[in-house]
């Protein structure tokens, strides 16, 4: 099998140039604002870069699995379709596993809302997603 390692290169590539732009950044912010603010600000902006990548790479991978597809989005959330499977249903169930997402969305009576959350919530929602469809398909 062949596989295009460009897109990983492309990645790795600009994982190696945020790092050192991130530790100037805090260099020259910390010549004029306190220590904690230079590192929430630092922290803040690895989260925004780091949580989208986490997300559209745990998150497609996830729902390609399922059997499920998405509408893509350049939001902090993304419409998942479930097929034949009631939004609300789907809601209740994964409540019923802690997890809080929103059931139907206007007239879209079979596609979730999922918003972007800490990556440890994106990581809940992917391990319960397979059980929850499983019980709502059977």
């Amino acid at each position: 099998m062949i596989h295009d390692h460009s897109r990983g290169v492309w990645l790795m590539l600009i994982g190696v140039l945020i790092v050192p732009w991130l530790d100037g950044f805090a260099k020259l912010l910390g010549q004029t604002l306190p220590f904690l603010e230079v590192a929430w600000a630092r922290f803040s902006v690895q989260l925004i870069v780091i949580l989208p990548l986490a997300w559209f790479r745990l998150g497609r991978n996830m729902l390609r699995v399922n059997g499920l597809s998405y509408l893509p989005s350049e939001t902090n959330f993304i419409l998942v379709d479930l097929g034949n499977i009631d939004a609300d249903k789907f809601r209740d169930e994964m409540l019923n596993q802690n997890i809080l997402i929103r059931g139907k969305y206007g007239d879209f009576h079979n596609w979730s809302r999922v918003s972007m959350g800490k990556l440890s919530d994106v990581e809940r929602y992917v391990d319960a997603l397979p059980q929850v469809i499983s019980n709502l398909s059977a």
